[in-house]
């Protein structure tokens, strides 16, 4: 990879990442203003965007096709043997973002899972913090 790839490569990784967060914090607006399915789709946003910046480094391709996006998500977890983080891809977050179509998750649901999907987040991040700073 030439300097220029490498410097396109590292701003696409940055797009991704300062997506992650912009998703992140637009899902806790909308949680306080109780549209719980928004919040739920930014939450899925952020893994999502997460999932492809690391995969993205890694690969050098995105992954645009949710069931490929979830496959990813689940590998980077399996690879981290991190089972926390593998339900919140796998299941907290697939909840999340079928909720914005169909609204069957009420306030309490939000509440539970709100923090999962943070911490899986933050543990998303540090990997690709740690994967950066090796490559």
């Amino acid at each position: 990879m030439g300097r220029d790839d490498t410097t396109e490569a590292i701003e696409k990784i940055g797009k991704y990442k300062h997506r992650a967060e912009k998703l992140f914090e637009n899902a806790k607006i909308f949680l306080d203003k109780g549209e719980y399915e928004k919040t739920g789709e930014f939450l899925w946003g952020a893994l999502a965007a997460y999932i492809n910046a690391i995969v993205f480094l890694r690969t050098g391709e995105a992954k645009y096709s949710h069931n490929k996006l979830v496959t990813a998500g689940e590998n980077i977890a399996k690879a981290t043997k991190d089972a926390d983080l593998l339900k919140a891809i796998r299941q907290t977050g697939q909840k999340l973002h079928a909720n914005y179509y169909h609204g069957f998750l009420i306030l309490e649901d939000f509440k539970d899972m709100f923090p999962e999907i943070e911490k899986a987040i933050e543990k998303l991040d540090n990997i690709l913090f740690n994967e950066l700073k090796i490559n």
